[in-house]
């Protein structure tokens, strides 16, 4: 009677345990199934993205939404889709983004979320590389040597246009537009002369392989003679000197009517007071 009670109370076991397990993989493997395929690096500038496919195991609606989460942030706004599926259908999309606002150098995640009916996550890890930035000045200078560098230029003289760096061999595209608004492309170090009066632009861009591209926007001006820039001076000279000459001619002249008027306040009231002193005394 022992062994036929403990052999029921085995069998009861052994039948929860398989019910449970029976539960348990049901549950698995009703849930959808996500594989991802991204690149182990990115580097910062280029198209960063990933394909993934879903299959769905039974026939259900999901809510779901692919992104890329970093160590700095996550790059852009989630954007949540809705599929609804038949068993065993898969569907494959792709996810990318090619306008990074800042680096996100580090470590990052491709992630594809399950919001509804399940809340899974699903993710392959990827690195996006930093790429390094060189140093790039400009110069405009009045010799070819760049021993005076300057901004404003007389007609007929020669400019030179040249450019420093802390890398060699970088690739170096200059474009010069004319005050006219004519264009011409230049090889730097490069010399014009400065033939048209007016403000003259000059763009660079500058690439070198494994670093970031620079661009930099220079203007230079040049004028009709050194002639002109005196007689401005003179003329504005000559201007400020009457202006200062009027200012101290008005400030003679109420300083005058000044003591004019005091004197005339000091003799009336010491007439006054003799005017008291003679009434007192008659008194």
């Amino acid at each position: 009677m022992m062994n036929r009670k403990v052999f029921l109370s085995q069998t009861a076991t052994l039948i929860l345990f398989v019910l449970i397990i029976n539960l348990l993989f049901t549950g698995v493997a009703a849930m959808p199934y996500v594989k991802i395929i991204v690149k182990d690096n990115f580097s910062y500038g280029t198209i960063v993205g990933f394909n993934y496919s879903i299959v769905s195991t039974e026939n259900e609606t999901l809510k779901y939404a692919a992104v890329i989460m970093c160590d700095k942030g996550i790059i852009p706004t989630l954007i949540v889709q809705e599929h609804s599926f038949s068993a065993g259908e898969t569907l494959k999309d792709e996810y990318k983004i090619s306008n990074i606002d800042a680096p996100l150098s580090g470590a990052c995640n491709a992630t594809v979320l399950f919001l509804e009916p399940y809340e899974l996550q699903f993710i392959e890890t990827f690195r996006i590389k930093a790429v390094p930035e060189f140093y790039l000045n400009l110069t405009i200078c009045e010799d070819s040597s760049c021993v005076k560098e300057s901004k404003v230029f007389i007609k007929g003289e020669d400019i030179y246009l040249d450019y420093e760096s802390d890398v060699e061999k970088s690739l170096i595209d200059a474009t010069l537009t004319y005050p006219d608004d004519s264009t011409k492309s230049l090889n730097l170090p490069a010399s014009i002369k400065a033939n048209q009066i007016g403000t003259y632009d000059l763009q660079v861009t500058a690439s070198k392989e494994g670093y970031k591209t620079i661009s930099l926007n220079e203007q230079f001006g040049v004028i009709e003679g050194e002639a002109d820039i005196k007689d401005s001076y003179e003329r504005e000279g000559k201007s400020l000197f009457e202006k200062v000459k009027k200012s101290w001619i008005y400030f003679l002249i109420g300083t005058v009517l000044l003591i004019i008027i005091f004197i005339i306040l000091f003799i009336h009231n010491k007439k006054t007071k003799k005017q008291e002193e003679l009434i007192n005394q008659n008194i």
